[in-house]
């Protein structure tokens, strides 16, 4: 194997143990996170900012999940696999529609989000449709 194939090797194996690292460190914090509500503060377990920071960390553990098989496959087959690029993206939007406060956002933004959630949606569906065709 040559140089420039080791090191490009060598960059996508060291990215997906980033992604791993980065989803086990997440899990870590959620396990502290539930731990921490249920033994250290019974009287703030169900507040509404700590249920949707832990949402945010799941959704997030997700996005890192659907980019890692993502990683995997290009080393494995030398092939990218869109579908699983686009249900990342949708989760990452998904993921920021939830986390937002919407009574301080400018209505433009809101209304990007929702052309950009539209959109990744529409291509995604396009893309299983056009998948089952072939099969």
């Amino acid at each position: 194997m040559e140089w420039g194939k080791k090191i490009i090797f060598t960059f996508k194996v060291s990215i997906g143990l980033i992604l791993t690292a980065l989803i086990l460190l997440i899990i870590l914090k959620l396990m502290y996170y539930i731990a921490s509500l249920v033994y250290l503060n019974p009287l703030e377990r169900f507040e509404p900012i700590n249920i949707k920071n832990m949402l945010g960390d799941i959704l997030l553990v997700f996005v890192l999940i659907e980019l890692l098989r993502t990683v995997y496959i290009y080393i494995t087959q030398q092939d990218v696999y869109l579908n699983a690029i686009f249900e990342a993206a949708l989760v990452a939007v998904l993921r920021k529609i939830i986390l937002v406060e919407v009574e301080k956002l400018d209505p433009l933004y809101i209304i990007s989000l929702t052309i950009i959630l539209l959109g990744l949606s529409y291509v995604y569906f396009k893309m299983m449709k056009d998948q089952r065709t072939e099969e």
